[in-house]
């Protein structure tokens, strides 16, 4: 089966909050599935490179709203907490990043407001996916680049 990752980020966000998002969803993709990023190596005078991811990462743009009808329809249920704690679900992963996220300035805080609060009361400004290919190409498929 071919494999797929995407991210999608919330095209009202300024530029630099769509790279930041993209960024931090990356490194949560990469700590979920280590197998995805590929061995260190070597320039040919010995300078070491770390690992790159070895499936290409294309960052798209969505509406809000699109981005919470993507969230909930990746999930072959409607387990939301799967969606905010980036669990892997059916040899799926998911990752969201929302208002809670954006809005927190340390760790702490982001996961003392994310206990207070609703899953379907958190605007989302991000969702990253990864799995079938097919799938991927379907859930993703109208949705811009980001430039």
């Amino acid at each position: 089966m071919e494999r797929k990752a995407v991210v999608v980020v919330d095209r009202a966000l300024p530029r630099g909050l769509q790279a930041n998002v993209a960024a931090v969803l990356a490194m949560s993709f990469g700590s979920a599935h280590p197998e995805l990023i590929g061995h260190e190596t070597c320039t040919a005078d010995g300078v070491r490179q770390v690992g790159l991811p070895t499936l290409p990462l294309p960052i798209l743009q969505a509406d809000e709203i699109d981005l919470r009808h993507l969230a909930a329809a990746s999930l072959p249920t409607l387990d939301w907490l799967a969606v905010y704690t980036a669990a892997a679900l059916a040899s799926k992963t998911y990752a969201v990043y929302t208002a809670a996220a954006l809005a927190s300035k340390t760790y702490a805080v982001y996961t003392e407001t994310l206990a207070s609060a609703r899953a379907d009361e958190l605007a989302v400004h991000a969702v990253a996916l990864f799995g079938e290919r097919r799938r991927i190409n379907r859930l993703t498929g109208g949705f811009a680049l980001l430039r």
